[in-house]
């Protein structure tokens, strides 16, 4: 067993054979404890930590926690979220965070969880490709995208909250923010009419949903009659009346 998706998915009983294979040291501090085991698995802290913390019957394999140093599940969890929160594709591959969304969760409440968590991460992720804007990053990002939007994780709410907030490190790079517009609409996450009516979208992201063939001459005549939009939307409106 020394494999990401093994951690993650391998059977309660594979999983614990496994682990009382393992001899490891009783006397040391729980991150030291955590990178003696992964390393006799073959894994990296982070895989070691998320495959097992991602398992939502972790709780009922006590035998899989005393080899960790954990007599509860809390420990676990809590170092789960820091890491899955903070790992930039370092320690954890977009492979591995891709797994995790396709395992996606059999509960509404560790869904409403990992939206916290997805939304942490993206903005870690995002504020690193602001600061450093590494190729592989954005790629690896962008992968990560398709996978949320593909998933029970980005529902309607997760949705709007993300078109909303405008204060992620990405809120100026055009083209990624329209990558993420269309799979939104491209999965029918939001209704494009409704996007196209609303105000959090900049004319940039409205001229997107225009040039999709999403939005009709009457629905920009109606919206034109809005008084409130801005003169750079009343231009862009106008110019795609002509």
């Amino acid at each position: 067993m020394a494999k990401f998706k093994q951690l993650l998915l391998a059977d309660p009983e594979d999983l614990v054979r496994a682990f009382y294979k393992l001899r490891t040291s009783r006397n040391t501090g729980f991150i030291a404890r955590l990178d003696e085991v992964a390393s006799a698995l073959g894994v990296t802290h982070s895989q070691l930590v998320c495959g097992l913390g991602f398992r939502n019957e972790i709780e009922r394999l006590p035998d899989v926690l005393s080899v960790l140093g954990f007599e509860t599940t809390r420990p676990l969890i809590l170092r789960r979220d820091e890491l899955f929160k903070t790992d930039i594709y370092n320690e954890l591959s977009v492979d591995d965070v891709i797994d995790v969304y396709t395992k996606s969760t059999e509960s509404d409440d560790e869904l409403e969880n990992l939206q916290d968590l997805v939304t942490a991460r993206l903005n870690n992720v995002e504020s690193s490709i602001a600061d450093h804007a590494d190729p592989n990053t954005i790629i690896c990002y962008k992968m990560e995208l398709h996978a949320i939007y593909n998933s029970e994780i980005a529902d309607e709410a997760f949705a709007e909250k993300r078109l909303a907030s405008k204060n992620h490190a990405l809120a100026d790079t055009t083209k990624i923010q329209q990558d993420e517009l269309r799979l939104i609409v491209d999965n029918k996450i939001i209704p494009a009419s409704n996007l196209f009516f609303s105000d959090t979208l900049s004319p940039e992201e409205k001229l997107l949903l225009i040039e999709s063939g999403e939005i009709n001459v009457s629905m920009i005549k109606n919206r034109m009659q809005n008084t409130e939009i801005s003169p750079e939307e009343r231009d862009m409106l106008e110019d795609n009346l002509r």
